[in-house]
């Protein structure tokens, strides 16, 4: 059998792309998004370090420092103050996924700092070079009052990486910029480290810092103090972290997902399937693990803090058929009752991005349909129940599959017969004369053409008006196969008894007299004869007479 290539949820999320993509662009980021810093052991208690900052393109927010200010703690204590102007200012191009179209994607671009710290002299405390700046983005989904807080980007080079010179490990890849709502990802967020020391990768919870003093929502404060917007020295050791809206959102689950968003403690790799659009706040640790006399030790840890945007996405190719149920947008039953060739229509979609269909029908007994068509005619043996698969480009990136499930039934038959007196008015007796092949018929559904109904196998009616009525009958068996008759109940009796209500009975001459006709059934196309007694006589259902 031809196995999918791709696993789709395909959500029609159409409220939430209304929501999100026609916002300004401005609102993806109004401040800088995420960062990461590290450093390389130059010998000598020399040490560069180098911190990347991302941001939205086209924010009307904070820009990059420049220069940026960074302190020097260790432990707790200050030792050295720096500034460093950024380098390398680029803009990272989003995903170009061929499989999904992506309205207005954010523009996102880093800048990079690099410095160097000499005179570091060994010590049995870390040091810590830090980094602060206010705000988080207020459109954020994941964390409380992100408006009201910031972020802080720190390395630690720990007694144990000072005594060997070590090297911090570096990320290899930048995060995706977009992910798709509903889509898997798999993406690999590892680091390589120059030492080879084995690396444990974890989501964790962002550090915050600064805060909203001397800015746009608190220009009365100090902004470069340590809860400004630009903490002059940063503030050291220990850092506060972010609070997730909890019980959706934790650190270990910051996108949340079905299945939840995960990150291999191995491999770095995140995969999963978020299902929520938004703006996502996610932390990466990587610890730095290396054997000292038998004993697994923690040489360092770098983190990495981005903003992940999820927005729905309109996919390029994705298989459907036409079908009676579809459960979870990519297995689809189709019914029959007793017809053994079946029409399958593919309602797959965009056909222009669609250059191969691969069809698969179980037929049993070791046979096996097979077609490259759009549209397949498939003649099925018997009764019972059959599988089968159909794969739009299968083996290519942009492959998509629909899982098939033909249930072939026994036929079924409606038909009645109705008896009644032609002549005088009375009861019709219906009685149900349907077949299935199933053996049980389990609801029948009347119509008698006047406007009532039964669900009663065998009714009896009584019509209150003539014509040529149209008696209906659905019946459905336990297959809950249908079948409907309609027969014509040519109903046109004399009334049973001849009801006469004058509008009055005594008066004074002349007396204006309605003589209301309530004999059933009868309407115009009945004759009526009236002799009013007097001499006149009248054709009119119910005539008015002087």
């Amino acid at each position: 059998m031809i196995i999918g290539l791709k696993r789709r949820f395909l959500i029609q999320l159409f409220s939430f792309l209304a929501l999100f993509v026609g916002l300004p662009t401005s609102l993806w980021s109004l401040h800088i998004i995420g960062g990461d810093m590290t450093y390389v052991c130059n010998g000598n208690g020399s040490y560069t370090i180098t911190m990347k900052v991302y941001r939205d393109c086209n924010s009307g927010g904070a820009n990059y420092d420049n220069p940026g200010y960074f302190g020097v703690y260790e432990g707790n204590q200050l030792v050295r103050e720096i500034q460093s102007n950024f380098t390398n200012r680029v803009e990272i191009p989003p995903d170009n996924d061929p499989c999904f179209e992506v309205n207005n994607p954010p523009c996102v671009e880093s800048a990079t700092y690099t410095f160097t710290v000499d005179n570091l002299t060994n010590s049995n405390f870390s040091y810590f070079v830090s980094y602060q700046r206010c705000c988080r983005n207020t459109t954020i989904n994941n964390i409380a009052t992100p408006g009201d807080v910031g972020s802080t980007y720190y390395v630690e080079i720990t007694p144990q990486a000072q005594q060997s010179c070590n090297n911090s490990p570096v990320f290899n890849d930048f995060p995706p910029i977009v992910i798709c709502a509903g889509e898997y990802i798999d993406f690999n967020h590892s680091a390589t480290d120059a030492e080879g020391d084995s690396l444990r990768y974890s989501f964790c919870a962002p550090v915050i810092g600064g805060g909203i003093d001397g800015g746009p929502d608190n220009p009365g404060g100090d902004p470069n103090g340590p809860t400004g917007v630009q903490p002059i020295p940063p503030t050291g050791p220990p850092y506060n972290t972010v609070t997730f809206i909890a019980p959706t959102y934790t650190a270990f689950t910051p996108m949340a997902g079905n299945p939840i968003v995960s990150i291999n403690s191995s491999t770095g790799v995140i995969d999963g399937i978020p299902e929520t659009p938004g703006q996502f706040v996610v932390g990466v640790c990587v610890e730095e693990l290396r054997e000292i006399n038998g004993v697994w030790t923690k040489i360092g840890e770098i983190r990495r803090d981005f903003q992940f945007n999820v927005i729905p996405c309109t996919p390029l190719v994705v298989a459907g058929i036409e079908s009676d149920s579809v459960v979870a947008g990519v297995e689809y039953f189709i019914n029959s009752c007793g017809e053994y060739e079946i029409d399958i229509i593919n309602e797959s979609f965009q056909i222009s991005n669609i250059f191969e269909y691969a069809w698969e029908i179980d037929l049993g007994n070791g046979s096996v349909f097979t077609s490259d068509q759009r549209d397949v005619t498939v003649v099925f043996p018997g009764d019972g129940t059959y599988q089968g698969v159909m794969a739009l480009n299968p083996g290519t990136p942009c492959a998509d599959t629909a899982y098939l499930t033909i249930n072939l039934f026994p036929g079924i038959e409606a038909d009645f017969t109705f008896d009644y007196d032609t002549c005088v008015a009375g009861p019709v007796t219906f009685t149900d004369m349907s077949f299935s092949g199933s053996g049980l018929i389990t609801a029948w559904d009347w119509s008698f053409g006047d406007g009532n109904f039964s669900n009663i196998p065998n009714p009896v009616h009584d019509y209150l008006i003539p014509g040529n009525l149209p008696a209906t009958l659905t019946v459905t068996d336990i297959n809950n196969c249908t079948a409907t008759q309609t027969n014509p109940v040519n109903y046109f009796p004399a009334p049973a008894v001849l009801i006469v209500e004058p509008s009055i009975y005594n008066g004074c001459s002349p007396q204006d007299v309605f003589f209301n006709n309530l004999s059933y059934p009868i309407d115009s196309t009945y004759t009526t004869i009236w002799d009013l007694g007097d001499g006149n006589t009248s054709n009119e259902i119910s005539p008015t007479h002087i």
